[in-house]
C-alpha cells in the first residue's frame, strides 16, 4: 500500500500560467507510483512556489525499481519506463494490474534500452531506445507497435531533447570548427515526415566542458565533470512545440514559437552564492 504523506512539497516552475489537474508522485524506497489532483495553478519561474500535494485520488500497489518516465493516457492509465528493470510497463490504477509492452530484443516490438517516454497526439506515445538507436511506438491501446528509426537513429542520442506531440524531434547540436575545436551549440527541430529541420537558435555551454557517465554496476551510472557549476544555458521543450531557454547571462527565460516568434521574459534579480571548498 501506498501511504499517504502531505509533508512531501512539489515545486512547480515552467515558465507559463497553466493548469495540470493531475500529478503523478515518485516515492523512493521502494518508488510507488500516486496519482494526486492539484489545487493550485502552476505559476511561472519568476516566482516559483511550493504546492503540497494532498489525499491521493488514486494509489497502485506495485512498486518499481528505477521508475525513470511515465506518460498518462486520457483513460487514465499511465505507461511506466523502469530503466534499471529494462521495463516498460502499463499501470491500470482501477485493475491494479501491470501489463509488460513489449519485449528486449532488436526486432519489432521490441527495445534493448527502456529510456524516455514522448507524449504525441491521441494517446500515442514514444519509447526512446538509445541502445538500438531509435524509437519504438506505443500504440494507444498500450501496446507496442512499429519502431521509428530518424536517419540512423542520429537523432536518439545523448543530444536529444524532447519531441512534441506532432513527433517533432529537438536536438541540441554543436557543429565543429576548421581547429576541431567545439563550436556553437544551436537547437534544431527535425520534422521526420518531411526530413526536414531547422534552426530554432543557440545556446551558450562552457568552453572546454567534458563530461560523461561510467557504470557503477547493479545498474548505476556515476556522471562526472571537469567544470561543475560552469553557468550555461539550458533549453527544454514543450507538447505544443515551443522551445524555452534559460539564459545564465541575465538569468532570464526566452520562448520560440513553432512559428518562429520569441518572447523574452524579464530578468529575474538574483544573489550570487559562493562556491566554498567542501562543494569543490
Amino acid at each position: 500500500m501506498v501511504t499517504r504523506s502531505d509533508s512531501h512539497p512539489l515545486t512547480l516552475s515552467p515558465s507559463q500560467s497553466m493548469w495540470t489537474p493531475v500529478a503523478f508522485a515518485v516515492l523512493t524506497s521502494p518508488m510507488l507510483l500516486i496519482a494526486q489532483t492539484l489545487t493550485a495553478p502552476i505559476i511561472d519561474a519568476q516566482a516559483p512556489r511550493a504546492v503540497t500535494l494532498g489525499k491521493p485520488v488514486a494509489e497502485l500497489h506495485d512498486t518499481f525499481t528505477s521508475m525513470s518516465s511515465v506518460r498518462e493516457l486520457s483513460d487514465g492509465r499511465v505507461i511506466v519506463s523502469d530503466r534499471r528493470d529494462n521495463l516498460v510497463q502499463l499501470a491500470d490504477f482501477k485493475t491494479q494490474k501491470l501489463t509488460k509492452i513489449g519485449r528486449e530484443g532488436s526486432g519489432p516490438a521490441e527495445y534493448e534500452s527502456a529510456g524516455s517516454l514522448y507524449a504525441l497526439l491521441n494517446d500515442t506515445t514514444l519509447l526512446g531506445d538509445f541502445a538500438n538507436k531509435r524509437f519504438m511506438i506505443i500504440n494507444p491501446d498500450g501496446k507496442a507497435g512499429a519502431t521509428r528509426t530518424d536517419d540512423e537513429g542520429s537523432f536518439v542520442a545523448s543530444s536529444t531533447l524532447g519531441l512534441d506531440e506532432r513527433g517533432a524531434t529537438y536536438l541540441a547540436v554543436r557543429f565543429q570548427t576548421n581547429k576541431g575545436e567545439g563550436g556553437p551549440q544551436y537547437l534544431i527541430r527535425y520534422e521526420p515526415r518531411t526530413k526536414h529541420a531547422d534552426t530554432i537558435t543557440s545556446i551558450v555551454r562552457p568552453s572546454g566542458l567534458v563530461s560523461g557517465a561510467s557504470s557503477t554496476g547493479n545498474g548505476m551510472l556515476k556522471y562526472f565533470t571537469n567544470l561543475p557549476f560552469a553557468p550555461e544555458d539550458v533549453a527544454a521543450v514543450a507538447r505544443d512545440g515551443r522551445v524555452a531557454v534559460a539564459r545564465f547571462d541575465n538569468y532570464h527565460v526566452e520562448w520560440f514559437a513553432r512559428d518562429g516568434k520569441k518572447t523574452i521574459g524579464p530578468t529575474v534579480q538574483y544573489s550570487p552564492i559562493a562556491i566554498d571548498a567542501a562543494e569543490k
